[in-house]
């Protein structure tokens, strides 16, 4: 028994001939519901080209197909159709939704870094803006506190000050 739904269709009309087990899991129809439905039903996204395609002699088709189930929800499918003659075509179709589904989270992901990382460089590029452009009025000033929590720093002796002198130092190498 096959993992991959497997069917006959009747190229004239597309309606489906015959279906394995497979086939019900994949679209969410018996089989003898199927072969009362065509591919204008179960597969309609595209299915007047692909009909048309197979409809030419010794013609087969490969695609992905989006298969509606009669929930309202998809499944996707890479499938595989090919001439047996003039009035009937075999397909496979392997369900390829879970990894579809997690393809598509990883690009969201991948976008979502990227605009992350975006916009931690525009942050990066902002805050060496204002620092390039930051007044002399500001920065010398800035520079005498700096300056002057370092020689505190070395030269206080309680320990509870000097760590003071220290977190002002250290603050301010995240600001330059």
């Amino acid at each position: 028994e096959s993992m991959d739904a497997i069917f006959i269709l009747d190229k004239t009309n597309g309606k489906y001939i015959d279906a394995n087990k497979a086939a019900e899991k994949l679209t969410g129809r018996t089989v003898d519901e199927l072969k009362t439905l065509d591919v204008f039903t179960v597969t309609p996204d595209g299915a007047p080209q692909r009909l048309n395609t197979l409809s030419k002699d010794n013609t087969q088709y490969a695609g992905e197909v989006t298969y509606v189930r009669p929930d309202g929800s998809n499944r996707i499918a890479i499938v595989s159709v090919v001439h047996i003659d003039s009035r009937m075509a075999f397909g496979i179709a392997h369900d390829i939704t879970e990894s579809k589904l997690a393809e598509d989270k990883l690009e969201k992901q991948n976008i979502d870094l990227i605009e992350a990382k975006e916009k931690a460089e525009e942050m990066v590029r902002l805050k060496s803006y204002f620092f390039a452009n930051m007044s002399h009025e500001l920065r010398t000033p800035f520079v005498g506190i700096l300056g002057f929590a370092e020689i505190l720093k070395d030269v206080l002796e309680n320990r509870e000050e000097r760590e003071y002198a220290e977190q002002i130092l250290k603050s301010s190498k995240r600001l330059t």
